[in-house]
């Protein structure tokens, strides 16, 4: 068998993925030695298996002559063994597929089958399968590679494929309507099917010359819904109308002719049929009638009925022009309907767009319209507006403890509480999460929203049965009001969510109303940004250290630096507290060259106590903005120098997200920083959206896998995943880092899956140089790695 090049297997951007996945059967075809080579891909919606790509000789195969049926969907239910690789993940080989109870035999003769591989293709979920004809003697070594090649490809095109559909089924629907438009270009442009019909039975009156016409409609139950007349006088129409209204339609002998398929029914003389009641016939003055069936969208929507007093003989002419009246009425009614179901779709995606799909209120957009015409309605005629800002208090313990599920039905059930203690004239919007808010007009002052407050404060408070569980709910509440025009909708909520804030520091499950004394959210942030400019220089900042460990010697290899700030009142601040402020005002860049100053000094201290064989390494960091600076790669080269630190004991660690940002910009800082010498890193590995397309572009030797993952492990889902990551990292070359390690069952479950490295909790938190300085004199004292086990 050949040899998998596996590098060159990989898409390329701008390769279409049915391409991508073609040139994997190939090379699936080739690097196994088979005759043919094919891909299943599994539709979860029917639960069945459609044939995507045939490798037959040197280009695609054609389904056998007569047997095309057996290329098109097959479901799972018959295809036995089919459904058992997708559940168990195991591969499977056919002796002779024609001999085997599990294969359909209609599938077996149309791809004349043999000895066959079976091989699952899943991507977090089934996919679909591949099938190797004939089954190989032993599988080559990158086989698993090929096969999680195999599945990203196919998992590609699956997703190409449903987005095909939906435009095709989109595009189909937009062509019936650009149709009937033409067809009735000349004709009446009805704004309901009743309607239509009305136009319908005036056509057909005029053109059979009868002296009456009308239009009977049935619902979906096939009940009659509507008795339009035309020209029929009082009483008779009256008459007409109380007989027909309510009865089900398959009572007449009339509708059930037109049902089973006339198109038309032509009576001359309605005394001697029976299909219309002949006491009914003498109260509407029926002598002869034409019954013209309406039809649309495959099912009969009603019937039009000409008629006269008189006895008529109808004629061929008759008969011919009644059934294209038949066409054209159905034609008019059935562009009725789809314009009525335009304007239904219209209407329900406007109400989709302004309205939260959970619980069904107004979402933020709705919101602020009605707030703005609120406010200027306000101005007019000087009568206050209020809003009511709303947040469940604990939510995420909630949501935490019992689930999303559970979450979202506690917030549908709080959208219900507030809903039904307001006034019509109130509006009650979703904004996101577990914040509502509330506008209150036609109020008279400050006191009527107050009000409001406690009545949807104790209303939240009565007890939720939640999964069997009784839950203590209560609601914080910020109230903010003004009579002016001048307040732009965002300030008002904004001052709503700022008292909001103040009940949750006060204890929650209150009220308060905003005054311009608590305006100190948006102060302490101007406060947070001022000290952390001055951070720097003040010495506020240090870093803490975490050891990374090699798994298969125990040893600490190297060390993750990362930043504190020690704030002289607030005592020591975490990352997530400052680092989005430093990111967002592009402090982020002085802080990131400080750290890396600061790390290699440190490292350089450290290297030059210790005698091992494999000098310590120093991890760091580094955020888009600082990677992006034109004099990143000079400035990060001066620090190593000035440090004398070996350029090859440093990494730099980039998340997935920073490379997106500007990927030919990333590559190319990159290139330089690895062509300098350090080692680069993708830090929280599996949590973006970069492409593996991408992957042998980029000039990285690490690979860290993000902690939720390595959490996981002993999922199957979380475990396919740390394998399909090392299993592309060993081909690479790379090394790979299990982050987040806490269990002596997730070390060695990340050791089993192949990860090279590991560091979290198990081993150290990050700790001050001086802990992590002992640490290392110990290692080099001669313990080993340090553990929490």
């Amino acid at each position: 068998m050949a040899p998998v090049d596996v590098e060159t297997l990989l898409p390329s951007p701008d390769e279409q993925p049915n391409q991508a996945l073609a040139r994997l059967v190939r090379a699936a075809k080739s690097a196994l030695s088979a005759a043919r080579v094919s891909v299943w891909l599994y539709d979860p919606s029917t639960g069945s298996l459609r044939l995507e790509s045939r490798i037959d000789g040197d280009g695609p195969s054609s389904p056998a002559d007569g047997d095309a049926q057996a290329w098109a969907d097959l479901a799972l239910a018959e295809f036995p063994v089919a459904r058992d690789l997708l559940t168990q993940r195991l591969g499977a080989d056919i002796a002779d597929a024609r001999d085997d109870a599990r294969i359909p035999s209609q599938l077996a003769e149309a791809l004349e089958l043999g000895s066959v591989r079976l091989e699952p293709l899943h991507a977090g979920e089934p996919v679909g399968l591949v099938m190797i004809e004939p089954a190989p003697a032993e599988l080559i070594e990158d086989f698993d590679t090929l096969v999680s090649l195999l599945s990203v490809a196919a998992n590609q095109v699956r997703g190409q494929r449903f987005a095909e559909r939906l435009t095709a089924e989109r595009n189909a629907e937009l062509r019936e309507i650009e149709v009937m438009r033409r067809l009735l270009s000349e004709g009446p442009r009805s704004a309901s099917v009743a309607h239509a019909a009305e136009v319908a039975a005036q056509a057909a009156r005029d053109a059979l010359q009868t002296d009456c016409s009308f239009a009977v409609l049935v619902d979906r139950e096939e009940r009659i819904s509507q008795v339009i007349t035309e020209g029929l006088e009082e009483p008779a129409a009256t008459t007409l109308r109380d007989a027909l209204m309510g009865t089900p339609a398959r009572d007449l002998p009339l509708w059930r002719r037109i049902v089973s398929g006339a198109d038309t029914v032509l009576v001359d003389d309605a005394g001697e049929s029976s299909l219309i009641p002949a006491e009914m016939c003498a109260d509407a003055g029926l002598g002869a009638y034409a019954a013209l069936s309406v039809r649309a969208a495959g099912s009969c929507w009603g019937t039009v009925i000409c008629a006269t007093p008189e006895v008529r003989r109808w004629t061929d002419e008759h008969r011919r022009l009644a059934e294209q009246l038949s066409l054209k009425a159905s034609l008019i009614v059935d562009h009725a309907r789809l314009r009525t179901a335009e304007r239904r779709r219209s209407a329900e995606m406007t109400h989709l767009v302004m309205h939260d799909t959970l619980t069904g209120l107004p979402n933020r957009s709705l919101f602020v319209d009605r707030l703005t015409h609120a406010l200027t309605r306000a101005g007019r005629q000087n009568k206050p507006v209020g809003v009511l800002f709303i947040d469940i208090d604990r939510f995420k313990v909630i949501n935490d403890s019992l689930g999303h599920a559970a979450g979202d039905r506690l917030l549908i059930a709080v959208a219900q509480r507030l809903r039904a203690h307001l006034r019509g004239e109130d509006t009650v919007a979703r904004l996101g999460g577990d914040e509502f808010t509330v506008l209150l007009e036609e109020v008279e002052s400050i006191d009527d929203a107050v009000r409001a407050a406690s009545r949807l404060t104790q209303a939240c408070r009565e007890p939720l049965i939640l999964d069997g569980q009784e839950l203590a709910l209560t609601v914080s509440i910020g109230i903010a009001m003004t009579s002016s025009d001048q307040v732009p909708p965002e300030e008002l909520m904004r001052n709503a969510d700022l008292a909001m804030y103040r009940a949750k520091r006060n204890g929650r499950a209150r009220w308060e109303i905003f005054d311009f004394d608590i305006d100190t959210h948006a102060l302490r942030r101007l406060e947070m940004e001022s000290a952390l400019q001055q951070a720097v220089s003040r010495d506020e900042l240090t870093l803490h250290y975490q050891p990374l460990v090699r798994l298969d010697t125990q040893r600490i290899v190297g060390m993750e630096a990362l930043v504190r700030w020690e704030h002289p009142e607030r005592g020591l601040v975490p990352p997530m507290d400052f680092i989005p402020l430093a990111e967002e005002t592009g402090m982020i860049i002085g802080i990131g060259h400080w750290v890396l100053d600061e790390a290699c000094r440190q490292l350089s201290e450290w290297q030059d106590m210790s005698d091992e064989a494999e000098p310590l390494m120093m991890w760091v960091n580094v955020s888009a903005r600082q990677l992006h600076q034109p004099d990143a790669v000079e400035r990060i080269a001066e620090i190593l120098e000035r440090h004398g630190v070996p350029p090859h004991t440093v990494g730099l660690e980039i998340t997935e997200s920073v490379l997106l940002e500007d990927m030919p910009a990333s590559v190319t800082a990159l290139t330089q920083l690895r062509d300098l010498g350090v080692h680069l890193a993708i830090d929280d590995f599996g949590t973006g959206y970069s492409s593996l397309s991408y992957l042998k572009h980029l000039p990285v030797s690490t690979l860290k896998i993000d902690r939720s993952f390595i959490w996981g492990l002993g999922n199957p889902e979380d475990s396919a995943i740390v394998r399909a990551v090392t299993t592309l990292a060993e081909t690479f070359g790379h090394e790979v880092v299990a982050e987040g390690v806490e269990t002596i069952e997730q070390l060695e479950e990340s050791r089993a899956l192949h990860c090279t490295h590991a560091q979290g909790y198990y081993f150290s938190r990050p700790v001050p140089s001086a802990e992590a300085h002992q640490t290392l004199l110990a290692q080099f004292a001669g313990s080993s790695a340090p553990s929490a086990g």
